[in-house]
């Protein structure tokens, strides 16, 4: 089965790696007096939730939680997107149990990341050598003392080149891939416009009729001006 650019666009742009801010960790197997942990990454459910409003946009995924077959809860990730003038849905579902602090609301924040990895989002974490780390036991619980450092190939492309004078600008909505707008920039990232077309698109002139395409332009006029602001040149 052929994946269109559009599709390879958006698997690449969910799949991306995350900022090390947004990575976690906590304790896997631990050594036998509990000195040394195994330490797990992962990413949070808001770390999730903001790359889906990065590539899809607000109005275009949604979530829907029920109980899991055996307890627990289920959760239902779809995603929308237009393409060639017809929106495809796609949906999936991931299972978690309910935590022990803060019950549902732990399961629901687990279904949605279960879900999230479906699409690729965090998949790569999955990969990440072992790194064993001291502890210390708090109670019931083990706790890392130690925060890994990650390899360079699971940092955002740019991150790891140390800044020169300024540091790099990461704008979010940069990252969005346009639909409804022009054919020809259609399935773009708005970070890959020039700086014609994003003056164009943020003076008013264009008025597209789809809602996908109002969101586009809206989210094209916001990088416009944040770019503005962070004095960063157009090509």
């Amino acid at each position: 089965m052929t994946i269109s650019t559009l599709q390879k666009e958006i698997m690449d742009a969910l799949a991306a790696p995350f900022p090390s801010l947004d990575i976690e960790w906590r304790a896997g197997s631990t050594n036998g007096d509990k000195t040394r942990a195994l330490a797990l990454a992962y990413i949070t459910s808001r770390a999730v939730m903001q790359r889906l409003d990065q590539v899809f946009g607000i109005g275009h995924w949604w979530d829907d939680f029920i109980p899991g077959p055996n307890g627990g809860v289920l959760c239902r990730l779809t995603v929308s997107f237009v393409e060639n003038d017809a929106t495809i849905t796609v949906s999936k579902c991931g299972i978690a149990d309910n935590t022990a602090f803060e019950a549902i609301k732990g399961g629901e924040s687990d279904s949605l990341k279960r879900a999230a990895v479906k699409y690729g989002i965090g998949r790569y974490l999955y990969k990440l050598p072992a790194k064993w780390v001291t502890c210390e036991q708090r109670g019931k619980s083990v706790v890392l003392k130690e925060t890994p450092t990650l390899p360079i190939w699971a940092l955002p492309i740019g991150i790891q080149k140390p800044a020169v004078s300024i540091p790099p600008v990461e704008i979010p909505a940069g990252n969005w891939i346009i639909v409804g707008l022009a054919e020809k920039h259609k399935g773009t990232r708005i970070a890959a416009l020039s700086n014609q077309a994003l003056a164009y698109y943020s003076s008013g002139k264009y008025h597209p009729n789809s809602k996908a395409g109002q969101e586009s332009l809206k989210q094209v006029r916001n990088y416009y001006e944040q770019r503005k602001l962070a004095n960063v040149t157009v090509q």
